[in-house]
């Protein structure tokens, strides 16, 4: 009886721990993606062909507001701001952000690598998964 009471109390103590750190794990994701982030770069694989090929700033853009002269802002308020360089114009909208999963409006990216300096996410279309590249200032 006392191993099974045992066995019953590690693993109540392993799913705590577990959820703390997930819940954890969310904060810091939510608060490392904050503040302004210039584009570096955006880098096609196109994969509707039987030949894959990495086009770079190509025709193909799906999301025109991930590109050179375009910044972003994530707020605490869960809202992100578009500004374009030069121009004085933005565009502020809301967005969420679930295990490694960022949704901006409707469309979701898969954030790849998020540090103090770098963001990487992609989108994958049917035929076309692109990866953007992202600089914080």
């Amino acid at each position: 009886m006392i191993q099974i009471k045992n066995i019953k109390s590690i693993l109540l103590f392993c799913c705590l721990l577990l959820t703390v750190q997930y819940v954890f794990s969310q904060t810091d994701v939510s608060k490392k993606i904050l503040g302004k982030w210039k584009f570096e770069s955006e880098e096609k694989i196109i994969l509707s062909t039987d030949i894959i090929r990495t086009d770079t700033l190509s025709k193909y853009t799906a999301d025109s507001f991930f590109q050179k002269g375009i910044d972003m802002s994530f707020r605490d308020s869960l809202d992100i701001e578009f500004s374009v360089s030069h121009e004085g114009l933005s565009l502020v909208i809301p967005y969420t952000i679930e295990d490694s999963v960022l949704t901006i409006v409707k469309r979701s990216y898969r954030i790849l690598q998020l540090d103090d300096k770098v963001l990487h996410f992609r989108v994958e279309t049917d035929s076309v998964q692109t990866k953007y590249t992202y600089k914080k200032y």
